[in-house]
């Protein structure tokens, strides 16, 4: 494997998790905006559908915007490539290995928000409740996308260790 095949297995990797963002944004926009259609009144379901159309509304940008960064990043590797492969080495080990090392800090972050909602969610009130549970839902959604993308984040770290140590 030669570092343009990495990186493209690499970026479409990532790609794929700003796909399933913006696909969950998506799926939480419609949800949302069938249960405006209903007459549901009762508080809890209020909560449910702003704490929807919010999280729907802010993983579709979330998403959109890290396809964006996707894209540019990749440009930017390949010309930095182009130009100067032993600094390109040295760049895109280290940011492959921040983003390794980070993951298990983002994982824990969404455990932490997901476990705050289930408390607030038993805490009775109905409106919190029903905005709690649509913030772990997202969050457990957030969890297992990213939990799918690991593998070629660290299969392309490895490659850069690869290739760092052949220079």
């Amino acid at each position: 494997m030669n570092f343009i095949e990495s990186l493209a297995i690499y970026t479409s990797s990532q790609k794929a998790v700003a796909a399933g963002f913006i696909a969950v944004g998506l799926v939480f926009i419609v949800l949302a905006g069938t249960l405006m259609l209903q007459s549901l009144s009762a508080q809890l379901w209020q909560g449910f559908k702003i704490g929807a159309l919010a999280c729907g509304l802010l993983i579709l940008a979330g998403g959109i915007g890290y396809l964006k960064f996707c894209d540019k990043t990749q440009a930017n590797l390949l010309t930095l490539y182009e130009q100067d492969q032993a600094a390109l080495i040295h760049v895109e080990k280290q940011r492959t290995q921040k983003v390794v090392r980070e993951y298990a800090i983002y994982q824990a972050v969404f455990a932490v928000i997901i476990v705050l909602s289930l408390l607030a969610i038993l805490m009775g009130r109905d409106f919190l409740m029903g905005l709690a549970f649509s913030i772990a839902l997202l969050f457990l959604c957030v969890m297992l996308i990213e939990a799918h993308s690991r593998g070629s984040i660290i299969k392309h770290n490895e490659y850069m260790q690869s290739l760092s140590s052949d220079v």
